[in-house]
């Protein structure tokens, strides 16, 4: 009875994960009919800007706080853990309080160094949500050491919800005054919906019945305690939105070398803005089935870590790779029925068919590389998952500045630098999972998988020959495609009940260890 209602929490945790994700996906896509591409350009100077600054001024806080409060609970000291929940807001709201602040009066200077100062507009509308997502933060973490991740799912749902509805709604409602301030009302909409998420979080805090057992501990020891293990995580953290955060300030300067700033801004919108978002979007599913499976590999013995890993990436096979084909053989199908062919100029319609077809490999190279990232951090070897980023990332940023500003590349020396930093972080960690838990089975059990694989490429690549609209032939390829593969699972043999045994197993140890 404990095993199974809890896998009904981890299925409903998923699922709200999914729809968080998915609202997020869904809010680009009307909002690119909104903004247009000059307008969605815009957006994706601001948002790894901001990204970044949440990163800095908030990331590794739900981490640091579950720990400590789940530490505290666990030795029943429940007034002890929401004093770690209050001096976790009082200390990093003023971080990110001065991030707020330095945000909306730089506004300006960062907009004209990044080469388009219209985007000042959108900075200063979205800087107060720097300040209000670090109580988010808090809040979640507080109920995540509670082993109750409802309540984080709820605000999930509420954020995107939240900026789904508010920012399209508001950058319809400024359009008429010029596109710059459309974008600013879409990034009001992101500001608008983290304090409604924060408010349902705090009052869920406060309908909690009081536990007033336990001792407060010192101010200074809770806050060196979260600082120390926040900070490793942060650093972790912080390296991909500093990668999209130079790309940002890089990527149209370079293109200026080919092309006019409003051309440069339009092809930056394409490449980051469309074919990234859907490129994305699988990614973060499989990193949600990631999270739910390696808190296990803690405390775990080697030949248990390997077969644990070995179940993580069957699982991430198991979504990844239908995900890369489908966006790989459908790309002009996905792109015209979601943008339609006249949302940028004439040939970047086809620019962004062509760069999602050829990028939907980094579904699989990115899942991977979570899975390998989360994975060395369980085992306690995170500083070589971080060396791994920092090494991929340089090379990255060197090929970037190289190629983007070669003429005949332009854009897909992005592209092409994308692809560098996958393959080399990914390269890196499986050499250090191999040299320190032996671990290289990362095909073990997908063979079944692959048989899937053909199947449902076969299904795809006729119903792509089919004279159809576009937006049928995603619906095809989704019902017929997905009956394709799950039918051929089952007639190889894949047992899908075992992966629910698994993260049952597998989340009730780590329930156990909180």
């Amino acid at each position: 009875m404990k095993t199974d209602k809890f896998v009904s929490g981890v299925s409903i945790l998923l699922l709200s994960g999914i729809v968080a994700k998915a609202l997020g996906a869904v809010f680009r896509i009307p909002l690119t009919w909104v903004l247009g591409i000059d307008g969605l350009g815009l957006y994706q100077l601001i948002y790894p800007v901001f990204a970044l600054l949440i990163v800095l001024s908030s990331s590794g806080m739900p981490t640091a706080v579950s720990k400590l409060v789940a530490s505290k609970v666990g030795a029943g000291n429940y007034i002890g853990a929401k004093q770690v929940l209050k001096v976790a807001c009082l200390f990093f709201s003023f971080v990110s309080l001065v991030f707020s602040i330095g945000l909306f009066i730089l506004a300006e200077k960062i907009a004209s160094i990044q080469g388009n100062y219209l985007s000042m507009w959108g900075y200063r509308a979205v800087a107060p949500a720097i300040f209000i997502v670090s109580f988010l933060s808090c809040l979640r973490g507080y109920f995540q050491g509670l082993s109750n991740m409802v309540p984080t799912a709820l605000s999930q749902i509420i954020e995107q919800g939240g900026k789904l509805v508010l920012g399209l709604a508001l950058a319809w409602a400024f359009l008429p005054y010029g596109v710059e301030y459309a974008t600013s009302g879409a990034l009001l909409g992101v500001t608008l919906s983290e304090i409604f998420a924060t408010i349902a979080l705090w009052i869920l805090y406060l309908k909690c019945p009081p536990q007033n057992v336990g001792a407060r501990g010192k101010f200074k020891v809770v806050l060196g305690e979260l600082i120390v293990v926040a900070f490793p995580i942060v650093v972790s953290s912080v390296i991909l939105p500093v990668l999209t955060f130079v790309d940002s300030f890089l990527v149209v300067n370079l293109l200026l070398n080919s092309f006019p700033v409003d051309v440069s801004t339009k092809l930056w919108g394409v490449s980051s803005g469309v074919v990234t978002s859907l490129i994305n979007f699988p990614i973060a599913l499989s990193l949600s089935v990631a999270v739910s499976i390696v808190p296990a590999l803690v405390g775990e013995k080697i030949q248990e870590r390997v077969e644990l890993m070995s179940r993580a990436y069957e699982l991430i096979f198991l979504f990844a790779l239908p995900a890369m084909i489908f966006l790989c053989v459908l790309s002009e199908s996905v792109i015209i029925s979601l943008y339609g062919s006249s949302f940028v100029l004439e040939d970047k319609t086809l620019l962004a068919v062509r760069m999602l077809c050829y990028t939907a490999p980094i579904v699989v190279l990115g899942s991977v590389l979570q899975t390998q990232t989360t994975s060395l951090q369980a085992i306690g070897l995170g500083k070589l998952a971080l060396i791994s980023i920092l090494c991929a990332g340089v090379i990255k940023i060197l090929l970037t500045f190289w190629l983007v500003a070669i003429p005949e590349l332009n854009i897909w020396g992005f592209t092409i630098a994308n692809y560098a930093f996958y393959i080399i972080a990914v390269g890196i960690d499986a050499i250090y999972l191999y040299k320190k838990v032996g671990f290289c089975g990362y095909f073990v059990g997908s063979k079944k998988i692959f048989a899937g694989i053909a199947m449902l490429t076969l299904i795809l690549l006729n119903v792509n020959l089919l004279v159809l609209p576009s937006v049928v032939k995603v619906i095809l390829g989704l019902g017929i495609g997905g009956v394709g593969y799950l039918f051929s699972l089952v007639v190889f043999g894949l047992d899908v009940r075992k992966f629910n045994i698994k993260l049952s197993r597998i989340n009730l140890k780590s329930l156990d260890k909180t």
